[in-house]
C-alpha cells in the first residue's frame, strides 16, 4: 500500500502541473481589437445573426432534425451585410469542421467577408483542443477565442463561453478592454446565455455556470453601458430579458428544426438593426423554413 501511495503521488503532481488554471489565475491576456472597415459613418447598421446551425447533425439525426441551409442562402441572394455574427454551435461536433469551412466560405460574399464567430460547446465536442477554431481564418481575423470587434462606433465583445464560464483570465481581460473603450455603443456576444429559465421545460437551457459570474457580467454591462448580451444555445422559441432600462439579453433560438426532449424548435435566424440616433437595437426573427416570414420584432433601448 505504501509503495502504491508513493507511485500515485508523482502522478497527481504531474496532472496538476499539466492543468490549465486559466479559470483561477489572471494570465494578463488582452482582448485583441479587430476593426471592421466602414467607408462611411453609418447612423443605422443592420447585420445578420445566426446561431446553433448544427451542421453535420443531419447525418446522425435524420428523423428529428431539419436543416434550413438552402432556404437561408436562397433568401440571402442579392443581400449584403457589413458582417455576420455567429454565436456558436455552427457544427454538431469537431468532426464536422470541414462543413463549417464550406458554410462560411459560402456565407462570406453576403457579409463583405466579415464573420464574428464565437464557438459553442459543440465545436469542442470530440475535439482534442480549440486549435482548429483558432488557426483557421473564418473571416474572424483575430484568431482568438475572445476579442473586441469595432464597426462604425460600435464595439462587439466576443466572449468564449463554450465551457459555461469565462474564467478569471477572460474576465480580467474584458475589464481592461472596457475601461479603454470610447465607442458609444457596446454589445456582448456569446454562446451560453446569462439568464433564461432553466427550470421551465420549454426552455431547458444551460446558462453561465455560477451565479457569481452571471451577476458580475451583468454588473459590468451596467457599469460600462453595454446595451445587450446576445446569446444562443437555446433551441425552442426566443427569450428576452431586461436587467434595467438600458441593459438586457436576447437568447436566440436555433437555426434548424429539432424534435427531441420537448425541444420542438421551429428554426430562426435574425436581422439586427442598431439605430444610433434613437439608441435602439431591433431584433427581427426570420422563420428559417420560410425566411420571408418574420415574427414580432424585439426592441432594446440602449444606454
Amino acid at each position: 500500500m505504501k509503495r502504491l501511495k508513493l507511485l500515485i503521488l508523482p502522478l497527481i503532481l504531474l496532472a496538476l502541473i499539466s492543468c490549465d488554471f486559466s479559470f483561477l489565475v489572471d494570465r494578463g491576456e488582452s482582448f485583441t481589437t479587430t476593426n471592421i472597415m466602414s467607408s462611411t459613418t453609418e447612423d443605422v447598421i443592420t447585420f445578420l445573426w445566426l446561431t446553433d446551425v448544427h451542421l453535420g447533425k443531419e447525418k446522425t439525426h435524420q428523423n428529428s432534425f431539419t436543416s434550413y441551409e438552402e432556404q437561408l442562402f436562397k433568401w440571402l441572394d442579392g443581400k449584403k451585410y457589413p458582417f455576420t455574427l455567429i454565436t456558436g454551435d455552427l457544427v454538431n461536433s469537431a468532426n464536422d469542421f470541414a462543413q463549417a469551412k464550406a458554410y462560411i466560405t459560402r456565407l462570406k460574399p453576403y457579409c463583405n467577408n466579415n464573420v464574428i464567430y464565437t464557438i459553442g460547446n459543440h465545436e469542442i465536442n470530440k475535439a482534442p483542443s480549440n486549435k482548429l477554431w483558432v488557426d483557421y481564418d473564418f473571416g474572424d481575423l483575430s484568431h482568438s477565442l475572445f476579442g473586441r470587434y469595432t464597426y462604425s462606433g460600435i464595439s462587439f465583445y466576443k466572449l468564449d463561453t463554450a465551457l459555461r464560464s469565462l474564467g478569471l483570465t477572460q474576465v480580467k481581460a474584458l475589464e481592461r478592454a472596457l475601461k479603454d473603450d470610447t465607442n458609444d455603443f457596446k454589445l456582448f456576444v456569446a454562446h451560453i446565455p446569462l439568464s433564461g429559465n432553466p427550470i421551465e421545460a420549454t426552455t431547458l437551457q444551460m446558462t453561465i455556470g455560477t451565479a457569481e459570474e452571471r451577476n458580475y457580467i451583468i454588473t459590468l454591462m451596467k457599469d460600462n453601458k453595454v446595451g445587450v448580451f446576445l446569446a444562443g444555445h437555446h433551441h425552442k422559441g426566443n427569450w428576452e430579458e431586461h436587467y434595467d432600462e438600458t441593459a438586457g439579453e436576447f437568447i436566440g433560438s436555433a437555426d434548424h428544426k429539432n424534435i427531441m426532449l420537448n425541444l420542438d424548435g421551429t428554426g430562426y435566424f435574425y436581422e439586427c438593426t442598431l439605430d444610433k440616433a434613437n439608441k435602439t437595437l431591433t431584433i427581427t426573427p426570420h422563420i428559417a423554413a420560410d425566411p420571408k416570414k418574420t415574427e414580432k420584432e424585439v426592441v432594446f433601448k440602449l444606454p
